[in-house]
């Protein structure tokens, strides 16, 4: 019946993430102003704070540090990088500028939930200088998915209730 009744999605300012993660080149903040990207993607960057980065330790005392402290060569933060696998997270970030010469990026990263930081508790910016493209990618916003759709497939799942043990039951 699903086949048969289906209509095609037809959301605006909907673009899958896969489909937004084969852009070979992106946008400026300038170029944004005039074709953003849907509302649905977010960018997020491969990132592993350094040991001095985050705050575990309420009751530590700080030295403020500049700008320029937190800007600095991005290169390193690509998925064959060895602390990858151990530390890399995605954090969110914006593209800042683009070096089409070595298509490399300067990004500004935002502090993650969970993992405060110096930077983002002085309010200073996070920059990465020689960002590579392949370490930026588009991800969901959250509830923004395909499956969030209004015209997503949705079936009921019919489990009989004799093949559940009584224990799951009594819930």
């Amino acid at each position: 019946e699903h086949v048969n009744s289906h209509k095609p999605v037809n959301v605006d300012n909907y673009i899958p993430t896969k489909e937004l993660n084969g852009l070979k080149v992106l946008r400026t903040p300038d170029e944004l102003e005039d074709t953003p990207y849907p509302e649905n993607a977010q960018l997020a960057c491969i990132y592993w704070p350094s040991g001095n980065e985050l705050i575990e330790d309420e009751n530590g005392t700080y030295e403020e540090q500049d700008e320029k402290y937190w800007s600095e060569d991005g290169s390193q933060y690509i998925e064959s990088h060895p602390d990858y696998l151990e530390y890399g997270w995605l954090w969110s970030c914006e593209v800042v500028e683009r070096n089409d010469e070595h298509n490399t990026y300067t990004v500004e990263l935002f502090s993650k939930k969970g993992a405060e930081t110096l930077w983002s508790v002085y309010g200073i910016s996070r920059h990465l200088k020689n960002y590579a493209r392949e370490s930026i990618s588009f991800v969901n916003e959250p509830y923004q998915s395909d499956q969030h759709l209004v015209n997503a497939f949705r079936s009921y799942i019919r489990i009989p209730d004799d093949i559940l043990p009584e224990q799951w039951k009594d819930m």
